[in-house]
């Protein structure tokens, strides 16, 4: 199944290379993924020789693009597992330990233990004489030494280890290729398309035409399908990125996700922000059922689209809708009709069986209720089928459609009670157990992971979904993989909501609860792996496909303020988003998320919690260089603190963080120093007031907590000229600092360590540390922070012999990612909605030319060239 996946993916972003010779080329994804190894080994290997010969990796060239040819990496893999000669026994290539590190996640592969670790042989050197990454793997002294010594653990047990830690980095790959892909979150067509030829050679040309598009029409009519074919049929070199509007409730939902797609297709190094993104990437952005946004405010509607022609000067735009858009300017408007009699008919008969009876006249009748409806012939062709016939169907319909459709009155039916009554006939053949299922996977907007519908209902799960999906009132996507998801068709979800709700009240509410207790765990689960600092794509791609499910959670909880428990969850959500946020560079929206948590939090009289969700606003906010969003920051920090006689301390360093985003140096000293008094107190405390139990864990925090405080100390010290006393406090911060708060905060101290260094006159020891930062922000993908440390290290090595070769740590991989990021950065800074400080704009420009700096003295200066941005 892993391999299938693979091959899909590599089928979508090698397309070019399937033209020219897709059975020997490679990209270096695809290709560290054929060797089990990560794209930062790959290319060490190209750049330094291994074995006895000292062989290096050879490249080829693909249409501007480094490739590798399959029969050399099957080749140079044969050769590392050849002796490498006596003089190699000392000890692995630094570049190999590097990449085990990374492959063990810091610990050790069998235990876990982080300390004391060392790089073993599963096959002894004296047997293999090599240092073949796939025959090292990583121990602690305990481990190793039961293996060497001992014998009490074989070889086969640390081989089984050692696949699984490959297919973890392979597992890592695949999610970095999906990032690359053309299209995003674009669905499957139905493969029942008939009519409508006209209407997407119409589509079509407008879409090569005009930036700007408008496909209006009723529920059901058709819209979704006709963008879908037209985009199926296109030849254009667009990338397309598919927006689901009626997952959201809000513009600002709709922007934030838009904002997520262009994360993730940049491999996380995005701070250009949606505007930059959007017009770099030559995208056409489809919004998809715009009307969900009127039900609670139609000029949002307007609002929305006019923002996103205005930050855009390419992208180009397609917009489906259920109801007239009229402030905005569109060049081309479509509006869709029903289908031609002759094409419903043909519509029906490809949906319909030969075993179902057939009757002219009762078609005739069917298709006059249908009015050229797509969406309902569909659901007529489904009760011919339950039926057995088209005069059955049509003799349940008129028997029991004036019920279904809840308007007994009416004599005669438009497209719109045509389709409720179908619904509701369809609805009433499903089994109790399918409409359950149905309005589970209706209840969660992002839509639900089939191996999630079978936790709830059993083996029977799939027979249930297969069920649903041949009534069309559920659609798929990934099928067959193990990451298939499901979703409830538009416009039915609100249906079978209402439906359900009202014929089984309580037991909606006690699902709908459970549904929402899922996604608040979800979202502790996700946040933690983010914390962990590996397969960091796939955990944000994780994130951002069950962001609509999480936004549900904060919605419910801001609705109904007196159920406790739901609220509870909407904390836990909005804290568990703060990584995420952070990493993707999303520093507005994070705040804003974070904002919403801690309301809750005061409205229920929880300040501890609404205080740690201000930390983190305040630490995004910092991020960002929005005044706006600080003053919203600083206003829901006082808002707090007025109110709060507890949390001192985390305050205190809220706001030593708010002062140094201002500049005021004095006041973060002044914070920071209360800061430590107060969590130097709790430490005090701690033993005396808490069990044993919980003694280690709530010592890991206030580590962390005082790491924190020490840290924004640092940072006043520096500020004021004392880089003595600033270098002191980043060293008793990076040793305080524990856990997941590694993955964030590490880097980032051992860049302010670089910092003091340069200004102490110490620049050798500054590049050290600023290479170190500058690998570990790639790692784990923190844009901004790799240019950061990339653009210091420049001047470091301005004043340095330039002749010293770079660090074998900065790859090519990292230097083109860095300059793109600056770049990125000083774009961001001359786009941004609100009008940039001369000190922000002084250090993009100062970055972008400290990373020139570092490119310029590398051995490959033609990197420039090769930047996307460049």
């Amino acid at each position: 199944m892993e391999r299938r996946r693979f091959e899909l993916v590599l089928e979508t972003v090698e397309a070019d290379d399937q033209r020219n010779n897709e059975e020997q080329s490679l990209s270096d994804l695809a290709a560290a993924y054929y060797l089990g190894i990560t794209r930062e080994l790959l290319f060490k290997y190209t750049q330094y020789g291994c074995g006895e010969d000292k062989r290096r990796l050879q490249t080829i060239e693909v249409e501007g693009r480094t490739h590798f040819d399959k029969a050399e990496l099957k080749a140079f893999d044969e050769h590392l597992q050849q002796p490498w000669g006596s003089n190699a026994r000392r000890a692995p290539p630094k570049f190999i330990e590097d990449h085990l590190r990374v492959e063990s996640r810091g610990g050790c592969m069998r235990c876990n233990v982080g300390a004391g670790l060392e790089t073993a042989h599963i096959v002894a050197w004296a047997t293999c004489n090599s240092h073949y990454h796939r025959n090292l793997i990583r121990l602690c002294a305990q481990c190793h030494k039961e293996h060497d010594l001992h014998g009490s653990l074989i070889s086969s047990e640390l081989r089984v280890l050692k696949n699984q830690a490959v297919e973890r980095t392979r597992s890592n790959l695949v999610g970095q290729m999906r990032l690359k892909a053309r299209s995003f979150d674009v669905p499957m067509s139905e493969t029942k398309f008939v009519g409508r030829e006209k209407d997407v050679a119409s589509l079509q040309a407008a879409l090569e035409k005009y930036r700007t598009v408008l496909i209006q029409g009723a529920a059901g009519i058709g819209k979704t399908q006709l963008l879908l074919k037209a985009f199926e049929g296109m030849k254009t070199s667009r990338r397309v990125i598919w927006l689901s509007v009626e997952r959201y409730r809000s513009a600002d939902d709709v922007v934030t996700a838009l904002k997520m797609l262009s994360n993730e297709t940049e491999l996380l190094f995005s701070s250009v922000g949606v505007s930059g993104w959007l017009d770099n990437e030559d995208t056409c952005v489809a919004i998809d059922g715009i009307e969900r946004l009127a039900e609670s405010s139609p000029d949002d509607v307007d609002d929305l689209l006019v923002k996103l022609q205005k930050i855009s000067l390419k992208a180009q735009f397609v917009v489906t809708s259920q109801v007239s858009i009229q402030r905005t300017h569109f060049d081309h408007k479509i509006d869709l009709t029903g289908l031609e009699p002759d094409w419903s008919v043909a519509l029906l008969r490809s949906l319909v069986g030969e075993h179902a009876g057939r009757d002219k006249e009762s078609r005739t009748h069917l298709l006059e209720f249908a009015d050229g409806h797509p969406l309902t012939i569909r659901l007529i062709a489904m009760l011919v089928e339950h039926f057995r016939s088209e005069s059955g169907a049509l003799r349940e319909i008129r028997r029991r459609g004036a019920q279904a459709v809840e308007i007994p009155k009416r004599a005669e039916q438009n497209r719109e009670t045509s389709l409720k009554t179908c619904l509701s006939l369809a609805y009433e053949m499903l089994t109790t157990e399918e409409r359950r299922v149905l309005f589970m996977i209706a209840s969660c907007p992002a839509g639900m992971f089939s191996h999630h519908v079978e936790l709830h209902v059993g083996e029977e799960g799939a027979a249930l979904i297969a069920a649903l999906s041949r009534w069309s009132l559920a659609h798929v996507k990934e099928a067959g993989e193990s990451n298939e998801r499901w979703f409830a068709l538009s416009p039915i979800r609100s249906f079978v909501i209402n439906k359900w709700s009202t014929s089984h009240e309580t037991e909606s509410r006690t699902l709908r609860q459970k549904l929402l207790c899922e996604l608040g765990e979800l979202a502790t689960v996700l946040a933690q792996k983010l914390e962990e600092g590996s397969d960091i794509p796939h955990w944000v791609a994780r994130f951002r496909e069950e962001w609509a499910n999480f936004l549900l959670v904060v919605e419910e909880a801001e609705s109904l303020p007196k159920h406790s428990d739901l609220r509870e969850l909407a904390l836990a959500v909005c804290s568990s988003m703060m990584h995420f946020f952070f990493l993707t560079y999303m520093p507005e929206q994070g705040v804003r998320m974070m904002g919403r948590g801690a309301k809750i939090a005061v409205q229920d009289g929880k300040t501890k919690d609404a205080v740690a969700n201000i930390v983190h606003a305040v630490s995004l906010s910092q991020r960002s260089g929005d005044p706006h969003i600080i003053a919203y920051v600083d206003d829901l920090l006082q808002e707090i603190a007025e109110g709060s006689s507890e949390n001192n301390g985390d305050i205190a360093v809220a706001r030593a963080m708010l002062a140094n985003k201002r500049g005021d140096a004095l006041a973060t000293e002044q914070y920071a120093r209360q800061a430590l008094r107060d969590f130097e107190a709790s430490r005090k405390s701690l033993k005396s007031e808490l069990e044993r139990t919980k003694i280690e864990a709530a010592l890991e925090h206030n580590d962390n907590d005082l790491s924190g405080a020490h840290q924004m100390l640092g940072h006043a010290f520096l500020a004021l000229g004392r880089a003595n006393e600033a270098l002191t406090e980043y060293e008793l911060a990076l040793d305080l600092v524990r856990g997941g708060s590694k993955t964030m905060n590490e880097g980032q101290i051992v860049h302010q360590i670089g910092l003091c260094k340069s200004r102490l006159g110490e620049h050798r020891e500054a590049v050290n540390h600023l290479v170190q930062a500058a690998v570990w922000f790639h790692e784990i993908g923190m844009c901004e922070y790799l240019a950061n440390a990339l653009g210091n290290l420049g001047f470091d090595l301005l004043v340095l012999d330039v002749e010293q070769p770079l660090p074998v740590e900065l790859t090519k991989q990292v230097l083109l990612d860095g300059v793109d990021d600056a770049i990125a950065c000083l774009v961001q800074c001359l786009c941004a909605d609100h009008v940039p400080n001369l000190e922000d704009s002084a250090w993009s420009i100062r970055r972008l030319f400290g990373v020139v700096v570092v490119i310029s003295v590398s051995s490959d200066a033609r990197l420039l060239g090769e930047s996307g941005r460049a």
